[in-house]
């Protein structure tokens, strides 16, 4: 994605969020009326009768996740006439909950916390998710101001937008390694968030994903984020280092904006996309790349103090040169990784682990360098 000015993104009210999201329903129904003669025109009878009705049954379904992700049901009489404090529907989708417990524990019966379903529930202080989840939809858990924890567990693969907006009281975040997506504003505002751990598995930084959470001093990035969109840290005052892993290739506009207390932006990948404005970074940045890479460009443009990485690939201990001890350091790794050993490496490290630039640190790395070494020693190559 071409993140230029035509894609930047300006936070709206969660009220002309929604007239945008009932806009898209009718574009959809608009959709099924102009698309329905033309698949009617031509071929086989029989084959345009299924297909019709496949199509218009996905549209349907479709529009009726649209409705309940809405929390249609929010303030009607139905939903105050319901006895349980869960209210589900369907093949195990929580509409809302109705209860006043501080500690709430979501069924295991439960695959979708539906959109607003513990929306404004001020009493709630923890969460536990059961691991027969799969999505927490918009707006969830949105505006639960005195939320403070909530476990999740393995399983879940996505969390809709402003899901978690606004919980000001939540204080950290750990996503299992199954969670694939969250969307925009999914932890915006939260201004007690301190402490964030990403799942392996997410390859994106949404928008404005944990713009205003300005208690956030800590947070690793997966080494998979391919892009890091518009305003993702916007305002995260607190936040003093953060490491861009080497497979970051675009950075979007104003993403460190705000950011006043960043000393040290280090970016992994030389050739990195960096939306060119003065608010991607806030001044007083440090940014550490290599060197003639776009980091050092960028930070040349906009007179951010830039310290270069002097590392190549494959020095595994940094001393400037490849030799066996860098093998060896390599290979153990490697071995670690596929044990499932904890070894806790520096981003850095990493880069120099991935010593043929695949985007993989595997058993290719170790051969590689190996059979460098060999071509250095016999003299056919330059050490």
């Amino acid at each position: 994605m071409n993140l230029n000015k035509k894609n930047l993104w300006k936070p709206m009210e969660p009220n002309k969020v929604k007239r945008h999201y009932w806009t898209a329903a009718g574009a959809a129904a608009l959709c099924l009326c102009c698309v329905t003669p033309a698949m009617a025109a031509g071929g086989d009878p029989l084959d345009i009768v299924n297909n019709l009705s496949d199509f218009i049954f996905s549209i349907i379904k479709a529009l009726g996740v649209i409705i309940l992700g809405w929390g249609i049901v929010q303030g009607t009489s139905w939903l105050e006439n319901q006895t349980s404090d869960f209210v589900s529907a369907g093949q195990g989708i929580l509409l809302a909950y109705t209860g006043t417990e501080k500690d709430v524990t979501v069924p295991d019966t439960v695959r979708a916390v539906g959109g607003y379903a513990f929306d404004g529930c001020t009493t709630v202080e923890t969460v536990q998710l059961p691991s027969s989840l799969r999505s927490i939809d918009a707006f969830a858990f949105s505006n639960c101001s005195n939320l403070r924890q909530v476990q999740i567990a393995d399983g879940l693969e996505s969390i809709g937008e402003y899901a978690f907006h606004w919980c000001v009281s939540l204080e950290q975040i750990e996503l299992p390694d199954s969670v694939k997506n969250v969307g925009g504003h999914g932890f915006s505002y939260c201004r007690s968030l301190r402490k964030v751990r990403l799942s392996q598995a997410m390859t994106q930084i949404s928008n404005t994903l944990f713009q205003g959470c300005s208690s956030l001093t800590e947070i690793e990035l997966p080494e998979n984020i391919k892009t890091i969109y518009n305003y993702a840290f916007d305002g995260c005052a607190a936040l003093q280092k953060i490491v861009l892993p080497a497979a970051v290739e675009e950075i979007g506009a104003s993403v460190f904006s705000g950011c006043g207390s960043l000393e040290q932006l280090v970016i992994l990948n030389p050739a990195c996309r960096i939306y060119d404005t003065e608010q991607t970074v806030s001044a007083g940045t440090c940014i550490d790349g290599f060197a003639n890479s776009t980091a050092e460009i960028y930070a040349r443009k906009y007179s951010r103090q830039f310290q270069p990485i002097d590392r190549q690939r494959g020095d595994m201990d940094g001393d400037g040169s490849l030799d066996t001890s860098d093998l060896f350091l390599l290979l153990y790794l490697c071995a670690c990784r596929g044990a499932g050993v904890q070894t806790n490496p520096t981003s850095v490290e990493l880069y120099c682990a991935d010593y043929n630039a695949d985007g993989k640190i595997d058993n290719l790395d170790v051969y590689d360098l190996m059979m460098h070494l060999a071509k250095v020693g016999a003299g056919l190559a330059e050490k």
